[in-house]
């Protein structure tokens, strides 16, 4: 009996795993399919619709650099210079490499400095 309740165990353990793998997976895809659909709000001057979707994508994946960066992009476009800004930081320090004039215009803008 104990052999039944060790090996049943197992099993299940192992169907956790497994599971836990592939919803990590499809979250994967799900940021990057909401990142790809904020791109296309962008390209067609929906700016709210890409920030979004953007934002869901780093909810998903707070780890998504390139998320931030046009997001960031996004907010310039749209005049809000801090959020900007942010976003272009976070970006960076997720290893973007993000041009060293983009933040001393953004600071100007936005009359921030960092």
């Amino acid at each position: 009996m104990k052999l039944f309740f060790r090996i049943t165990f197992i099993i299940f353990l192992i169907l956790t795993i497994f599971i836990g793998c592939a919803a990590t997976q499809e979250t994967k895809e799900d940021a990057e399919a909401y990142y790809n659909q904020g791109n296309a709000y962008e390209k067609k001057g929906q700016y709210d619709e890409a920030i979004s979707d953007y934002t869901k994508a780093i909810e998903i994946n707070p780890m998504y650099a390139d998320a931030y960066y046009t997001r960031g992009v996004v907010y310039y476009y749209k005049k809000d210079y801090e959020k900007a800004l942010d976003d272009f930081y976070k970006a960076q320090k997720l290893g973007v490499n993000v041009p060293p004039g983009i933040f001393q215009l953004l600071n100007e803008l936005s009359g921030k400095q960092k």
